[in-house]
C-alpha cells in the first residue's frame, strides 16, 4: 500500500519550554487514555519546581511533498510552524497538536476536513543560511 503523504523535513528550529500542566489538560482527547507527558526534575536545571509539562514551538521546511506519490504545483516545498505539546498512552509517548500553520490555504483545509488537524493558514517567510559548520534557520509569520 503506498503512502498517504511523503515528504522530508529540513532546517528544523525548535524551541521548548514548561508550562504549568494545568493550562494544557483541556487539550487532551476525553476518552481516549491520553495523560500528559510530564517532567518533575527540572528545578536541577534552573526549570520550575514540581511537576511540568513541556510545550515546543517548531518550525522547519516540508520538502519534496507527495500525495499518494504525487507531487502538487505549489504544495511541494512550504515552511511550517507548530505548536505542540507532549502526550502518553500507557507506556507509548505522542505529541498532540495546538496549532499549524502553513502558508498554503489547500493544505489547511485538507488537513482540518479530512484528518481533524489543527492548522491555520498564514504567511510564513523562511530564510535559511549555512556554511561548513552551521545552519542558521529564521522563520517569520508575516
Amino acid at each position: 500500500m503506498r503512502p498517504f503523504l511523503t515528504a522530508r523535513w529540513r532546517s528544523l528550529a525548535i524551541v521548548t519550554y514548561a508550562v504549568d500542566p494545568a493550562r494544557l489538560t483541556p487539550f487532551l482527547p476525553r476518552g481516549k487514555g491520553f495523560t500528559l507527558d510530564t517532567r518533575d526534575d527540572l528545578a536541577d536545571r534552573g526549570g520550575p519546581r514540581g511537576e511540568s509539562a513541556m510545550v515546543s514551538l517548531v518550525a522547519f521546511e516540508f520538502l519534496d511533498t507527495r500525495v499518494f506519490g504525487i507531487r502538487w504545483p505549489t504544495l511541494v516545498n512550504f515552511p511550517e510552524i507548530n505548536l505542540r505539546f507532549y502526550v502518553r498512552r500507557g507506556d507509548q509517548r505522542g505529541v498532540m497538536f495546538l496549532r499549524e500553520i502553513v502558508p498554503r490555504a489547500a493544505i489547511s483545509f485538507v488537513a482540518r476536513r479530512f484528518y481533524g488537524e489543527p492548522y491555520v493558514t498564514a504567511p510564513i517567510e523562511a530564510a535559511i543560511t549555512q556554511n561548513d559548520r552551521h545552519i542558521w534557520a529564521e522563520y517569520a509569520l508575516t
